[in-house]
């Protein structure tokens, strides 16, 4: 049977894989970019470093691809409050 861990392991385990993603060295690569376009006009972009990405998905509890969709879901968000704006003036 599993011994469940406590608050004070749970919070050491927990600082431990944030210490293991940060600063890191990649060679594959380092950062994102997702950019939203209109036809060759960009509409907003976001770059993430990749360390920030991985512990983005390692402190939410998700996956780096549930991440990424946040981030699409931020310039959706953003794209409509501009055309929002676009339309008053």
């Amino acid at each position: 049977m599993k011994k469940k861990k406590t608050l004070e392991e749970s919070k050491a385990d927990f600082q431990k894989k944030m210490e293991e993603v940060k600063n890191k060295t990649y060679s594959d690569w380092d950062s994102i970019i997702i950019q939203l376009n209109l036809g060759e006009t960009a509409g907003g972009n976001i770059r993430m470093m990749r360390q920030d990405v991985e512990s983005m998905s390692f402190s939410h509890g998700t996956t780096i691809g549930q991440v990424m969709e946040m981030m699409i879901k931020a310039l959706e968000e953003q794209a409509a409050e501009k055309t929002k704006e676009d339309a008053v003036s």
